[in-house]
């Protein structure tokens, strides 16, 4: 089981990047899902890239009441990026508005 780590982008901007970023690194992504028992978006990321790239599993916590809506986005943002489509800054600021940025 992953361990996954906390992460609230700043602002739209740099949620752009890091999905740009899964985007082009795409054969290191594991899976992108919904938990729906700690309403987050998770992110597995291969073991290469954990242990030699130095980037951990992430999950963004989504609003309450907006996980359903996150996961449909999400999986929009994936299937188009397995079509060759990079995310856009649409969707970025879509996604940036369903992530909960209260404090743990």
């Amino acid at each position: 089981m992953s361990q996954f780590t906390r992460t609230v982008p700043k602002d739209s901007a740099e949620l752009f990047g890091f999905l740009v970023k899964l985007h082009d690194n795409k054969r290191h992504l594991v899976s992108v899902g919904a938990n729906s028992a700690d309403s987050r978006i998770e992110i597995d990321l291969s073991q290469f890239a954990n242990s030699f790239g130095g980037y951990p599993d992430v999950y963004f916590p989504i609003r309450r009441g907006k996980l359903v809506e996150a996961s449909a986005l999400v999986s929009r943002i994936r299937a188009g990026s397995d079509s060759g489509f990079p995310p856009t800054l649409m969707d970025a600021e879509n996604l940036f508005l369903l992530i909960d940025p209260t404090p743990q």
